[in-house]
């Protein structure tokens, strides 16, 4: 299990444009700097994905990522009294990196409840990269065994516990419409 020393090594390695790897609400996540495009294009290389696709933000504090989307008052309480682990799209701001909203006018973002990413968040000043660990179209990683396989010595760290009770990718929700855009 990562101990409060690992979780501050991986925040260190974020920092100096690592990639590393730590457990989620439903599988293991791949994370890195999301103002260091040289850490998000190694990330995308090393899951075979386009940057085009865009990527998530998480934190454990919806402040750390207030510059980076346009949102209404509104819609920020609906977020932060959601009780249930999602994932929003909302409309990003001016501030954020081509590399991370990709092709597209929004971004994804969560406010992470795991009790690993969210130490490992509140270790950060900045959001988190976070996408599924794997390399795309094949099935992402559950547990520290299978994160090797899939990237073997590839990554900076890999912090060590339990993923979340979902036994899937946590679902999409756009803020604006309701709808749920990945169950």
């Amino acid at each position: 299990m990562s101990t409060r020393f690992h979780i501050k090594q991986a925040a260190s390695l974020v920092y100096q444009g690592g990639v590393i790897a730590y457990p989620t609400e439903s599988v293991y996540g791949l994370g890195c700097n999301p103002f260091d495009q040289q850490a998000v294009t190694r990330l995308c290389q090393l899951k075979q994905r386009p940057l085009s696709k865009g990527m998530i933000l998480i934190t454990d504090q919806l402040e750390k990522l207030e510059a980076l989307l346009a949102l209404t008052s509104a819609e920020k309480n609906r977020i932060l009294q959601h009780t249930e682990i999602v994932t929003w799209l909302v409309n990003k701001s001016e501030y954020t990196p081509a590399w991370v909203s990709g092709n597209h006018h929004r971004v994804a973002i969560r406010i992470t409840q795991h009790p690993i990413a969210s130490a490992l968040c509140r270790q950060l000043s900045i959001p988190l990269i976070s996408t599924s660990a794997n390399v795309s179209q094949h099935t992402p990683a559950r547990n520290t065994t299978q994160v090797h396989c899939n990237f073997g010595i590839k990554l900076d760290k890999i912090l060590s516990g339990r993923c979340g009770p979902l036994q899937r990718t946590t679902p999409i929700i756009d803020l604006h419409t309701g709808k749920v855009l990945r169950n």
